[in-house]
């Protein structure tokens, strides 16, 4: 085996497997705007969209904002490379991962089924199911984009990142299951996806129910919680790492 291709191979295994330490420490590298450009001109093709404007001076990592004018739906990505990589988005294969969730949104229109008694708790996971099954046909690695939704908090936009791994997990099986020749149907992904929501919703009703006042709490905290590990001890692995990382870039 070519050894680039084999040096290719060992990197996107490790990205599609990424823990903690990959996330925040490994495999970062420079995304450009201009990568970011034709990235969206790429799934606009794939997702049979309009083009959509980009604002890389927003105060967000990434969204998107669906403007109506005219009865046409007009898209706009909005996005700051600079926070999208404090975030732990800070490599091409995790920043594609996060544009084929915005562009999930804008595909569904906003659309969704009215089985979970949070609509925007199911606007999410419909997003988080296409990108993965779309990302997993892609040959995109995922695991950072996997690592970052799984570890999120429920709030009354966002569900329980337990909830969307276990979302982008099945998307990613089922695509995995197809024979390799197969052609991608975006509408098959919705099925499986309405297939998942049938299967889960009364789990994912009975959190949001069970948890309402912390979920509420959640949204109208404004304050960052940072966790300074120095306060920790030495045996503290998580701070052995960091204090080897600073070490390292010294």
């Amino acid at each position: 085996m070519n050894d680039e291709i084999f040096i290719g191979f060992l990197k996107w295994h490790r990205r599609e497997d990424a823990n903690f330490f990959d996330v925040f420490f490994h495999d970062k590298e420079l995304v450009e705007k201009e990568y970011i450009k034709d990235e969206i001109a790429f799934l606009s093709e794939f997702f049979g969209l309009n083009e959509p404007n980009i604002d890389f001076e927003s105060d967000s990592p990434l969204e998107v904002r669906l403007n109506d004018i005219q009865g046409e739906i007009v898209a706009c990505i909005n996005c700051n490379t600079k926070k999208l990589e404090e975030c732990g988005f800070n490599n091409k294969d995790a920043v594609v991962a996060s544009l084929c969730h915005e562009f999930s949104h804008i595909y569904s229109h906003g659309h969704t089924y009215g089985y979970c008694d949070n609509e925007y708790w199911e606007a999410e996971l419909y997003a988080d199911f296409m990108a993965s099954a779309v990302m997993t046909a892609l040959n995109v690695a995922g695991g950072k984009y996997r690592y970052l939704i799984g570890d999120g908090k429920a709030t009354l936009t966002h569900p329980y990142g337990e909830y969307r791994l276990r979302c982008a997990k099945t998307a990613r099986e089922y695509i995995l299951s197809l024979p390799p020749t197969s052609k991608i149907a975006l509408e098959d992904i919705e099925s499986q996806f309405l297939l998942f929501l049938l299967t889960n919703v009364k789990d994912i009703n009975n959190y949001l129910h069970d948890h309402e006042e912390q979920i509420e709490h959640a949204l109208d905290s404004k304050e960052e919680v940072k966790i300074d590990y120095m306060q920790y001890p030495d045996s503290n692995l998580i701070k052995q790492y960091i204090l080897k990382h600073q070490q390292n870039n010294d």
